[in-house]
């Protein structure tokens, strides 16, 4: 299971690899990478935050791990920093090998640790990247000078009415009647 998940992950990185380039750091070295965005939006001391959150919640991790089996926490380590030399800008070809040979001579003991750990360890930074995004609007919302609980964003429903109001000039009334006698109908399809 961890040779798919690593050559599903070598797949996802061919395709994704030249759009990543805003790495989390710990301990000096690359753990995990988020794509920027390209309106630049996110201020440095937001995306620090985001580092350290990961940071932390990585170190964390990798003290539980430790502290219940060494030998998976060693494990851990060794893949990650294959999987560093793979994916640097001059990377190392054979890194991947290397990495698909150690996961064999694995056991299944220590391959459900090794899995479970990358699996919590991912778990963690999507959770940290959720709540970066929820001090994100937050700050976006602060800096907007806005009395709404909404972030005026011009694709949002706050940003809509904003722009119906202010540049379009329509009356708070035209609007509410407008929202108010709206026709939803539901349609069921079925994909795929």
């Amino acid at each position: 299971k961890l040779f798919i998940m690593l050559r599903s992950i070598h797949i996802s990185n061919k395709i994704i690899k030249t759009k990543l380039n805003n790495r989390i750091m710990s301990n000096n070295q690359v753990i995990i990478n988020f794509s920027s965005h390209s309106n630049n939006y996110l201020s440095t001391t937001l995306d620090t935050k985001l580092r350290n959150d990961v940071k932390l919640l990585g170190s964390i991790l990798g003290n539980i791990i430790k502290n219940n089996d060494e030998s998976v926490y060693e494990a851990v380590e060794k893949l990650r920093k294959l999987g560093r030399e793979w994916r640097s800008p001059n990377g190392d070809p054979e890194a991947f090998s290397n990495m698909v040979n150690e996961v064999k001579t694995y056991d299944a003991n220590k391959l459900i640790g090794v899995s479970r750990a990358f699996t919590h360890f991912l778990a963690l930074a999507n959770s940290a990247e959720n709540h970066h995004r929820v001090r994100r609007l937050r700050a976006s919302l602060l800096d907007s000078g806005s009395n709404s609980a909404l972030p005026l964003k011009v694709d949002s429903c706050a940003g809509s009415i904003n722009k119906l109001k202010h540049e379009m000039k329509i009356s708070n009334e035209d609007i509410a009647n407008a929202l108010t006698s709206q026709y939803v109908e539901i349609v069921l399809t079925a994909h795929p």
